[in-house]
């Protein structure tokens, strides 16, 4: 959608809401498609990993594997590495509920409210504090 001033612009977005160049995601575009291994290497970077890959694309048709050899745990980066910089109380979730109720958690709201959960699982599958271990789902 286009608004009189002739800037890109959407009705759903909140005031104030910052969006992206069209130029600037045009350009990151274009590089991912002339070398796709390196701008996702790039991208990659801006993570914490426990362990850097080893390598990034392991590409046998139609098997893909991405940073092979790579450890991360999702929820630090989520959430966790967050709590501990200027983020700590910037929105992380709007949330709706289906009735309308509404609830804006901050990164230290979801931390805390995770801390829980993160105890019992421990417990339950008789895991030390700073083991890791594989939660697996089946995504839609």
């Amino acid at each position: 959608m286009v608004d009189d001033r002739g800037s890109d612009s959407a009705s759903s977005l909140p005031t104030g809401a910052r969006m992206w160049p069209s130029k600037r995601y045009a350009e990151m575009h274009q590089r991912s498609l002339q070398d796709p291994e390196r701008f996702w290497a790039e991208e990659a970077r801006k993570l914490d990993w426990y362990h850097t890959w080893h390598r990034v694309l392991d590409w046998d048709p139609p098997y893909a594997r991405w940073f092979v050899g790579g450890r991360l745990n999702a929820c630090y980066q989520c959430v966790d590495r967050h709590v501990q910089t200027w983020r700590k109380s910037k929105v992380a979730i709007y949330w709706e509920g289906e009735t309308g109720e509404t609830r804006v958690l901050s990164y230290s709201t979801l931390f805390r409210g995770s801390q829980p959960f993160r105890l019992d699982t421990a417990e339950a599958w008789d895991q030390e504090r700073g083991s890791c271990c594989n939660l697996s789902f089946n995504g839609p």
